[in-house]
C-alpha cells in the first residue's frame, strides 16, 4: 500500500500490508516530540523484527535476545535508522530488513563461523557454504518479517 498522507491509504503492489507511517518514524526519531512515538514503533515492528530472526537463527531463544539486542541498540539507543529513513528514498521496510541483515551478521554470523570450522567448502571457497545458507535463510525471513508485521497491525485493528 502507499499513503496519499498518513491518513489516506492507497492499493500498491504491497496489498496486503500498509505502508509505513512516515509520521510515526519521524516523532520515534526524534526526542521530546511525542514520547510514546517511539514505544508505538516498538510495538508495530517487534513482532515482524523478531521473526526474520528467528527464521535465520533457527533458535527461538536466541532470536528473542537478538531481537531485544536489535531494538536496544540500532533503535532505542542509537535511533540512527529512524533519523536517516527518508520517504524519498525508498520503503522504510528495505532500510529495516538491510539493517537487520548488517546486525545478524555482526552478531550471529561471527560468533557462529568462529564455532564452527569446516573443512569442506563448495568449490574450495572459504565462506561459500555460508554464503548459500545465508541467502536462502534471507530470503525466508524476509518473508517471516512481513508475515509477523501483518499480523501485529492485524492485533491493532
Amino acid at each position: 500500500m502507499k499513503h496519499d498522507s498518513d491518513s489516506h491509504p492507497t492499493v500498491s503492489q504491497d496489498r496486503f500490508f500498509p505502508a509505513t507511517s512516515w509520521t510515526l518514524v519521524r516523532n520515534a526519531a526524534g526526542t521530546g516530540k511525542n514520547p510514546l512515538a517511539l514505544n508505538e514503533f516498538i510495538e508495530r515492528y517487534y513482532a515482524g523484527v523478531n521473526a526474520f530472526i528467528r527464521t535465520i537463527v533457527q533458535d527461538d531463544t536466541l532470536a528473542e535476545e537478538l531481537t531485544h539486542e536489535f531494538f536496544e541498540t540500532r533503535i532505542i539507543d542509537s535511533r540512527r535508522i529512524l533519523e536517516t529513513a527518508n520517504q524519498g528514498k525508498g520503503r522504510f521496510r528495505d532500510l529495516l530488513k538491510t539493517t537487520l541483515r548488517h546486525f545478524i551478521i555482526d552478531r550471529h554470523y561471527r560468533r557462529v563461523k568462529k564455532q564452527r570450522k569446516t573443512e569442506v567448502e563448495p568449490d574450495g571457497l572459504p565462506g561459500a557454504w555460508d554464503t548459500i545458507e545465508a541467502a536462502n535463510e534471507f530470503a525466508k525471513a524476509e518473508r517471516a518479517l512481513l508475515r509477523g508485521w501483518a499480523e501485529s497491525l492485524l492485533l491493532k485493528a
